[in-house]
């Protein structure tokens, strides 16, 4: 099987959609071999923080000299960028590889009535991954909410949730503490758990389902803002138990997740994991998560973030104004059609600002039209495709800045502009 072909049966699975619950799951690592006994995790779920926690941890982890894996979603340019190992994306073809074998049990499965859905295929070949290269700590987002979601098969040495807010309503609930419920499902009983304070009404939930659990469960408080770095695009200092830490990540929202990485350190340590104070600020400090807010040009700026729900934009425009001051005066935009609602642009829906928006290349994208009908006071400007735009604003820079948000996809695309990479973005999931 070569790379492509491995990357056409993944995403052919697709006709399946979403589907949670773990019956699948289960029974597919079943076939596999339970790779996942063979593995120690940090199981993360969250609304949003939860890849950049993930980052983070997985810097810090390989600067001490463990062999980490680390699986995210979705990816930006290439599918392979869901499996990590060593900091890198893993190799074209031991993905390949990894994908026949689970094609095998993958159409064995079917031939009993069990359709697989694409992401517990991706979940199995990561396992599979994960185990054969004898990975010692693998750092493990869940996709969607947590109880249900395919990752849920492991015993964690640590569970993680970052902040919870609204977002995957349609299979999550509608109320911040069913949400909480589905994140809180991935907590195992007697194994340690962090989790960032998000309100009255998710904690709650979260610390009544570890008290169900047995569950020791330690609460995190946001790090405070440290000395300014400067130039300020160039990180922040952040200040944790009397002492400050150093990340390449920008924003109060990242302060937070700082925290957290750090709480889940010194419970895995207790764990025994050997993890030197030294080399965990060496890894913190150049750890890098792209697409959220990743500075692309620094004068003017032009930054590209996947914020994709009311929260995430809310923080994204506090962070602009923490690094940047005023701007940006513009602001390049596409969502999923699950996503327009009003409330997603209102932090930037102002008088004179600039909305150029841009179709997103997915079957789930907005259309330009409703995706434009979402803005009422900037001036709108609608573009045929994102590659027309980016020739647009690198003809025009704005001065007080160019913004590209709305969609992970959308992140992706210009990053795959910017590097040349060849356009797979249709096929994300």
């Amino acid at each position: 099987m070569t790379y492509q072909e491995a990357v056409d049966y993944l995403f052919g699975l697709q006709m399946f959609g979403v589907k949670l619950g773990l019956e699948n799951m289960r029974r597919l690592c079943g076939a596999l071999g339970h790779p996942e006994r063979e593995l120690r995790f940090i199981h993360i779920a969250g609304t949003n923080g939860k890849g950049s926690t993930a980052a983070l941890l997985d810097a810090a982890l390989r600067a001490c000299g463990l062999r980490v894996g680390l699986f995210t979603s979705p990816h930006l340019c290439e599918v392979t960028e869901r499996v990590r190992m060593a900091g890198q994306a893993v190799d074209q073809e031991k993905f390949a590889r990894a994908v026949a074998g689970v094609r095998l049990e993958v159409e064995r499965l079917r031939e009993q009535g069990v359709a697989v859905t694409f992401f517990e295929a991706m979940t199995g070949v990561a396992l599979v991954l994960f185990r054969d290269a004898g990975i010692e700590v693998v750092v493990w987002e869940t996709g969607l909410g947590g109880r249900l979601d395919a990752t849920n098969v492991v015993e964690p040495l640590c569970c993680a949730i970052t902040r919870i807010d609204r977002d995957h309503e349609r299979w999550l609930g509608a109320t911040l503490a069913e949400i909480a419920r589905e994140k809180a499902g991935i907590l195992k009983p007697g194994r340690p758990a962090v989790a960032i304070r998000s309100g009255p009404e998710p904690d709650g939930i979260l610390k009544m389902r570890a008290e169900e659990l047995g569950v020791a469960l330690r609460w995190v408080d946001p790090a405070e803002r440290g000395p300014v770095v400067e130039p300020p695009w160039r990180g922040q200092w952040c200040r944790v138990g009397g002492e400050v830490w150093l990340t390449r990540l920008l924003g109060a929202h990242q302060r937070e997740n700082l925290a957290v990485a750090l709480a889940v350190l010194e419970v895995v340590r207790g764990e025994g994991l050997i993890l030197p104070e030294a080399r965990v600020r060496e890894g913190l400090s150049a750890a890098r998560w792209p697409g959220r807010f990743d500075v692309q040009r620094e004068a003017p700026p032009l930054v590209v973030d996947g914020a994709h729900n009311p929260c995430a934009m809310l923080r994204l425009r506090e962070t602009w104004s923490e690094v940047f001051g005023a701007g940006p005066g513009r602001i390049i935009f596409g969502c999923l059609a699950e996503k327009t609602c009003p409330e997603l642009v209102v932090p930037f829906d102002e008088a004179g600002r600039e909305v150029w928006v841009v179709p997103v290349k997915s079957g789930r994208g907005a259309t330009v039209a409703d995706a434009a009908g979402l803005w009422n006071k900037a001036n709108v400007r609608v573009f045929g495709s994102c590659e027309e735009a980016l020739a647009a604003e690198q003809a025009s820079p704005e001065e007080k800045g160019t913004l590209a948000t709305g969609s992970l996809y959308l992140v992706g695309e210009v990053l795959r502009q910017s590097s040349g990479l060849r356009d797979e973005i249709g096929l994300n999931g």
